[in-house]
């Protein structure tokens, strides 16, 4: 009885655990995303400004890969 309640509630944890990990992951996520949205924001004011150069949507994409966004 002991065994068995010590290993439901090793399960339990572990579903925990993976529920943290999960929601962990999604915060991760939205905050490159938050941080991928800043980055574009800055960019596009320096175009706008003439500060740098209008890029193409490939340019513009690889110009975010090479900053390590993932676009």
């Amino acid at each position: 009885m002991i065994m068995q309640l010590s290993l439901a509630t090793e399960h339990a944890l572990l579903s925990k655990n993976r529920i943290l990990e999960n929601m962990l992951d999604e915060l991760a996520e939205r905050e490159q995303d938050r941080l991928a949205a800043q980055r574009i924001d800055e960019v596009m004011a320096r175009v706008r400004s003439g500060k740098e150069k209008t890029y193409t949507a490939e340019e513009f994409a690889e110009l975010m890969r090479a900053e390590g966004y993932d676009i």
